[in-house]
């Protein structure tokens, strides 16, 4: 009832606001998949069918802030045949659901030194690591290019009402959430930070991060990235990343990567899944983009892995062709070896048309594991699907998937959806 009361107060604030506003877009999307699922060794009819919406009402005229934006998105779903069986303490034989994902009114003040967020929001600035809350969160303008932002509220369970405890999945469990970063930036040049992240579960300690972050452009198109994240309770780097790219030029691109991770450190410290967790890992890795010739692309990507248990490497390599310029025709091929977990390969073709009001797509992908599941060690899947812009604003889109997999002897999968998408542009009459 809470977020049906915040879900129907923004509505009726969006709607009283849109005639003073000078650009409302809107986006309503109507899914339903028909297919089968597989739940605690058994399988389950799903055909579900959705609706999503989002509002967003932007340079909204008003006294006190400047640039206010208000903003809305929901969902809704019901089954039409059995009921979904949800994980991790979801609601048990619930036909009809739904939710909010964003509901928040936003502003500046003090000519554009302050902007003030206050709602359902996602928080991604520094190790937040794009956390879900109903509260607020500021960002400042401060002299000599210093910048700071923080936020507080409630974590939001995506799709139940648990508010921290056993039922909360994702990876922010608790009733309390806040955090910040400062940073400092050189327009065009470079841009550092330094970031907190605190959130309590029912009064125990779930999460108390620390991380710093460093973007820098260099000369001959170069660009480095590097972000970490300190765990301060259990005195260890939860992750280390760096990685550099040169886009120099068009026919040639490079990126290289590093990056160490300790898995269960991105899980809050009540959750009893972070015992299971890895206990750590490094990937090392590139990608390289080639254009050999002006409608031909090519992408390799490599990553040797090193864990305690064993090392492995994946691998991808990705052609696409563009005959023409309604075409796309391609070809992948994959890999991925680990010493313990076993790997798989894989091979793929996919092909798409389009022109300004239809779109087809065709895909096949096989899947070889070097272990089995269930005795089998291969996925097939070919999928087809066209979509057709019927008027300004709408466009409808049917997609067919067919195969075999170690759980399903066959299966096929139906999704339709039908999309309104439209941004209107006003001005309001004194």
């Amino acid at each position: 009832m809470t977020r049906l009361r915040l879900t129907l107060f923004v509505a009726a604030t969006l709607l009283s606001t849109a005639a003073q506003a000078d650009v409302v877009r809107a986006n309503s999307t109507t899914l339903f998949y028909s297919r089968q699922d597989w739940y605690a060794g058994q399988t389950q009819n799903a055909s579900p069918i959705f609706q999503l919406v989002s509002i967003t009402a932007s340079e909204v005229s008003s006294p006190f802030a400047e640039d206010v934006e208000i903003a809305l998105s929901t969902w809704g779903s019901a089954d039409l045949s059995d009921v979904r069986r949800w994980q991790n303490g979801g609601p048990a034989e619930v036909r009809v659901y739904g939710d909010v994902d964003t509901a928040y009114i936003k502003g500046d003040l003090f000519s554009h030194h302050l902007t003030l967020r206050i709602g359902r929001q996602m928080i991604a600035d520094g190790v937040a690591r794009m956390v879900q809350l109903d509260g607020g969160q500021f960002r400042l303008r401060l002299p000599g290019n210093f910048g700071l932002s923080g936020y507080a509220g409630s974590p939001v369970s995506p799709r139940f009402a648990a508010r921290g405890g056993e039922f909360v999945t994702g990876n922010t469990r608790g009733d309390l959430a806040s955090g910040g970063r400062i940073f400092w930036f050189w327009p065009n040049l470079m841009e550092v930070g330094a970031s907190v992240a605190y959130d309590r579960d029912r009064g125990d300690l779930s999460r108390e991060d620390v991380g710093a972050d460093l973007r820098l452009n260099l000369p001959l198109h170069l660009e480095l990235v590097s972000s970490a994240f300190y765990s301060i309770p259990e005195a260890r780097w939860g992750e280390v990343a760096v990685s550099g790219a040169w886009r120099g030029r068009r026919d040639v691109q490079v990126l290289v990567d590093y990056r160490h991770t300790e898995p269960d450190l991105f899980l809050p410290r009540t959750s009893i899944l972070s015992v299971f967790a890895e206990s750590e890992r490094d990937d090392v890795g590139g990608t390289l983009r080639l254009q050999p010739a002006r409608n031909v692309q090519v992408d390799v990507t490599y990553t040797e892995l090193f864990e305690p248990d064993g090392n492995g490497h994946r691998g991808n390599v990705k052609a696409t062709w563009r005959p023409r310029a309604a075409w796309d025709v391609g070809a992948e091929g994959g890999i991925l070896s680990h010493k313990d977990n076993g790997g798989y390969w894989l091979a793929r073709g996919f092909a798409a048309w389009r022109q300004t009001l239809l779109e087809i797509t065709g895909d096949i992908m096989a899947v070889v594991l070097d272990k089995s599941v269930n005795d089998e060690t291969l996925s097939f899947t070919a999928t087809g699907t066209a979509g057709y812009r019927f008027a300004a604003g709408w466009k409808v889109l049917v997609a067919g998937t067919a195969g075999t997999d170690p759980f399903l002897s066959r299966h096929f999968d139906v999704l339709a959806k039908l999309v309104y998408d439209q941004t209107y542009t006003t001005r309001e009459v004194r």
